[in-house]
């Protein structure tokens, strides 16, 4: 699965609603044109206490999910 920029994911073992920030490779007409390395992708999320954080994940480790209102 791919992910888009702006997308809402969550670890599949559970965790916070993360917002991709940056997706893996960038993909245009069928040709890659530079990006993440295959398969990364960055999230971004706030902690309960409003902590801003950040971090690579392998895309298979999250899902896609409905944003938290």
């Amino acid at each position: 699965m791919s992910f888009e920029l702006g997308d809402t994911v969550r670890l599949k073992s559970g965790g916070p609603v993360m917002t991709v920030s940056r997706p893996g490779r960038v993909t245009v007409g069928g040709e890659e044109i530079g990006g993440l390395e295959p398969g990364k992708v960055f999230c971004r999320w706030f902690s309960k206490e409003g902590k801003p954080g950040g971090r690579f994940f392998d895309q298979e480790a999250l899902k896609l999910c409905e944003p938290e209102e």
